[in-house]
């Protein structure tokens, strides 16, 4: 009985501490895996370590890259308005936030947001589990999620440097807009800051500039969409915690403008007058980038509805005190 009872502890021993082991290796691996330097993580620790009180929200029109003195930038690709609830209660449920910049365009209700995975939820967003305080990286979803996928992804490269692989590689895109796109991103890097829109052809920019807006266009009945009263809760809520709110409605050029006029079932303009009609409803102030004092012409655009580097860094403290001068 005594032998019976040491070999099961001795197996349940062994088993724990194979366990162990294992959970070792793998935090190892999620902090020395430059697979884990990539765009998703880098985001989540750039909004982590941020602790500005002021602060901008949109998509990739904002970016992360600060443009005003004293304000954080908070801007992901294609962010929808569940991640901006998100990631305002992430920043601000425990602290005050100050001057609030948001974003006031039809894209939060777009069309292309259908079927796209969120990075910013709020188990992502969470802090890693602190043991020993030690914080157990491979225990957060950011990680966990894809920490079997990259591991196989390794060995599948180990594998493909001894025998290489036999599959074969996807036909290229022939699509107009997909030669257009990727001929744009050649072009863009090749001409670095000095790129601008204009170094693309006229009928390339009309089959582009219409390609975004058909993706841009707001879903039908937007205004009893659960997007749109996410947003609507995001400025609620930060209201609710202090925040001087202004929203922004980010540039285009002039032809997305007029293309967007001429497309069949357009919610363009509703989106505009809903915005309006929201602002004036909440006393918020509406800035449009019409209304700065500042040119828009297609060399200070990067595409159909992204200024440059430049045109970014001049325009932004001017919305900011249009934002907030005389508040």
């Amino acid at each position: 009985m005594h032998s019976s009872t040491s070999s099961f502890s001795l197996r349940l021993a062994a088993f724990v501490g194979t366990i162990l082991v294992a959970a070792c290796l793998l935090e190892i691996y999620c902090r020395t895996s430059k697979r884990f330097d990539n765009e998703q993580t880098i985001i989540i620790r750039t909004i982590a370590a941020d602790r500005s009180r002021n602060a901008v929200f949109g998509d990739s029109h904002v970016g992360f890259t600060p443009m005003i003195e004293g304000y954080g930038f908070f801007g992901l690709a294609g962010q929808q308005p569940h991640e901006l609830l998100n990631l305002v209660h992430f920043l601000f449920d425990d602290r005050q936030p100050g001057k609030v910049i948001i974003e006031a365009a039809p894209q939060w209700v777009g069309e292309y947001h259908r079927g796209r995975q969120p990075l910013l939820t709020a188990a992502n967003l969470r802090p890693p589990i602190s043991l020993f305080g030690v914080r157990l990286l491979s225990a957060t979803p950011l990680y966990s999620g894809s920490l079997f996928k990259f591991l196989i992804a390794d060995m599948v490269s180990l594998t493909a440097f001894i025998s290489p692989s036999k599959a074969q590689q996807p036909s290229i895109n022939a699509s107009l807009v997909g030669q257009y796109a990727r001929e744009w991103s050649r072009k863009r890097e090749a001409g670095g800051e000095a790129f601008n829109w204009t170094q693309i052809e006229p009928d390339k920019r009309e089959v582009l500039t219409t390609a975004r807006l058909s993706e841009q266009n707001p879903i039908r009945d937007f205004e009893s969409s659960n997007a749109l009263r996410d947003y609507v809760a995001a400025i609620r809520f930060l209201r609710a915690r202090g925040a001087q709110v202004c929203l922004f409605r980010t540039p285009v050029t002039a032809e997305y403008s007029r293309l967007s006029q001429a497309m069949p079932e357009q919610r363009f303009d509703a989106f505009d007058q809903w915005m309006g009609g929201f602002a004036g409803a909440e006393r918020l102030r509406l800035v449009d980038f019409r209304q700065l004092p500042l040119d828009f012409d297609d060399t200070r655009f990067l595409n159909q509805d992204h200024v440059t580097v430049a045109h970014a860094k001049a325009m932004w403290p001017l919305v900011d005190k249009a934002c907030f001068d005389g508040m």
